[in-house]
């Protein structure tokens, strides 16, 4: 979901993905809670000294440390390309949208997009 920031906006990989990272596996908790991710959240929780349900805030703060954390907007995203960007991933990523944790459909890669967006 990274892809259209990088293309269009020449936003460097890594920074690119931390924009996208804590979101999208928030996303995937709610949608699949009981699955590999809870025990990933229980190692991470360890690692970061904190409970399994901050382990995505601490490691925003984490990250913040090396690349402070954009939102969509601040990058010159109009809300108008959320759209766009949802339709490229959705028709020319696929081949990397097989590999989520959990199947993402059009219209939870908009609301990402549009949570990120503020």
């Amino acid at each position: 979901m990274s892809y259209p920031l990088g293309a269009i906006y020449h936003v460097p990989h890594g920074e690119a993905n931390h924009v996208m990272f804590a979101e999208i596996f928030k996303v995937y908790e709610r949608i699949n809670p009981d699955g590999q991710i809870k025990e990933l959240n229980k190692f991470l929780g360890h690692l970061l000294e904190c409970t399994e349900d901050k382990v995505y805030e601490q490691i925003e703060v984490l990250l913040d440390k090396l690349i402070v954390k954009k939102s969509l907007s601040e990058y010159g995203v109009n809300e108008k390309e959320l759209e766009e960007f949802t339709d490229n991933v959705m028709e020319k990523q696929g081949r990397l949208m097989v590999n989520n944790y959990v199947r993402l459909d059009r219209e939870r890669v908009y609301d990402i997009y549009k949570s990120l967006y503020k």
